[in-house]
């Protein structure tokens, strides 16, 4: 009898082993099946098999042990091999190829002792593949063992590495946690800082308020004062228009009234000139006139005394004289007059030029009064 057990493949499959694949058909005497497992001891067993269906597996240790009795060596040694298939009542282990080498060798381990070490036969899709030796499952076994090993070395290389790598990053995660706690105590601190500010904000907000309250105060007043301001500049611009209209007027009497002022000192001029002119005509007649009375005197003197004409000659002498006088008397007169005009005339043409130097004063001023006020009127606007 056969057992068969079925698996899914896992890493390490039986189907990864070599497999012993030595069939015969059911006619093939038992002697041929005998001669070949000799030539080859290292075959674990034979498939038999009938029209190509396998019909029955036998193991190396049971095929021999069948012919180590001389009995059954007779019986079987000349005839077909399908009737010791028959004959043979051990069951062999079937398993599935995709089993693992591990699943095989615990599965195997369920065995009777007697065919513990008995090769197993390897199924795939439920037919029989071939038969594998025990050993070369134990070797596979081994193999994968000291693979598993091997990767657990590492992988216990890894993990102490992950281990410190853990302790490390523990470290870490306390250094930060450290940090944590501090920048917690600093972020305290900013916040209890925080809370002051906004305490001072709102301090300041509300000085900021009453401020603001004051300050559209301030603004209504100062809009009243520049509405006032606006109304005054008007006036005075108005006032000033007529107040510069009416000094425009004043200035241009002003100075018509100095070119008059001129005009009577250059008539002055004039007849000071012709004053000058008769003084020094009288100065000459006065001249002649005493020479005249100089001669007469000389010419009386020459007369006899009982002379009939030395007496009016006399009297025209003496009335030369008394003109002579009263020709010096109204010559100083005149000189006296003269310099009271010159005097005068002098005053009048400096009182002019001082005129003129106060028109023109007034005349600059008031053209910068007038720009002014034509600033302040477009600041107005």
């Amino acid at each position: 009898m056969l057992q068969t057990v079925s698996s899914s493949r896992t890493l390490g499959s039986l189907e990864d082993l070599p497999l012993d694949n030595y069939r015969v058909s059911a006619e093939t005497l038992t002697e041929t099946v005998k001669q070949h497992l000799l030539e080859h001891p290292s075959l674990s067993g034979f498939i038999v098999t009938d029209h190509e269906q396998v019909i029955g597996c036998i193991t190396r240790r049971a095929f021999f042990e069948k012919l180590s009795k001389e009995i059954s060596h007779a019986l079987y040694i000349g005839k077909p091999i399908a009737m010791m298939v028959s004959n043979i009542k051990e069951d062999i282990l079937k398993i599935t190829h995709t089993t693992s080498v591990t699943d095989a060798v615990r599965l195997s381990s369920f065995r009777p002792a007697k065919s513990s070490y008995d090769p197993i036969v390897i199924v795939k899709d439920g037919e029989e593949v071939g038969m594998l030796d025990f050993s070369k499952l134990i070797l596979a076994q081994s193999e994968i063992f000291s693979t598993l090993n091997h990767t657990l070395s590492q992988q216990e290389i890894e993990l102490r590495r992950y281990a410190e790598q853990i302790e490390e990053q523990g470290r870490s995660v306390q250094r930060y946690a450290e940090q944590l706690e501090n920048q917690q105590r600093e972020l305290q601190e900013r916040n209890q800082l925080l809370e002051d500010q906004k305490k001072q904000l709102e301090e300041k907000t509300s000085e900021l308020s009453a401020s603001a309250l004051k300050l559209s105060q301030k603004t209504e007043e100062i809009s009243a004062l520049n509405r006032r301001f606006e109304e005054v500049g008007i006036l005075v611009s108005k006032e000033g228009e007529k107040t510069f209209a009416a000094l425009g007027n004043g200035v241009e009497a002003v100075i018509q009234f100095t070119q008059k002022i001129n005009e009577i000192s250059n008539h002055f001029q004039e007849k000071l000139t012709s004053i000058d002119q008769g003084n020094e005509l009288i100065n000459k007649i006065s001249k002649r006139v005493e020479n005249l009375s100089f001669q007469a005197s000389i010419i009386g003197s020459g007369l006899p005394v009982d002379d009939q004409n030395k007496l009016p000659f006399n009297m025209i002498i003496e009335e030369i004289e008394k003109l002579s006088v009263q020709i010096v008397e109204a010559n100083k007169a005149i000189n006296t007059i003269s310099k009271e005009l010159r005097s005068q005339i002098k005053t009048l043409v400096r009182t002019a030029e001082e005129n003129q130097g106060v028109v023109t004063h007034l005349s600059a001023d008031a053209q910068r009064m007038e720009t002014a006020l034509e600033s302040l009127t477009q600041l107005l606007s």
